[in-house]
């Protein structure tokens, strides 16, 4: 069974960006997260999401 939340380690590893970078992003809005206890977890979706986002913006300026 696949995880459905990941930690931020792991999304960090994921998405090949560094724990600042995430926390930027966190902050931005650009990715989803929440607190459960003192963990910070940010679901799959959250993750395909964000991924969506990032591949629009890199062809919405490329060729027809």
């Amino acid at each position: 069974i696949q995880p459905q939340l990941y930690d931020v380690d792991t999304t960090c590893h994921l998405l090949s960006i560094s724990r600042s970078t995430f926390y930027l992003l966190v902050k931005e809005g650009r990715i989803s997260a929440s607190k459960l206890g003192s963990k910070t977890l940010v679901s799959s979706y959250a993750i395909r999401d964000f991924i969506q986002a990032v591949d629009g913006n890199d062809t919405a300026g490329g060729s027809p």
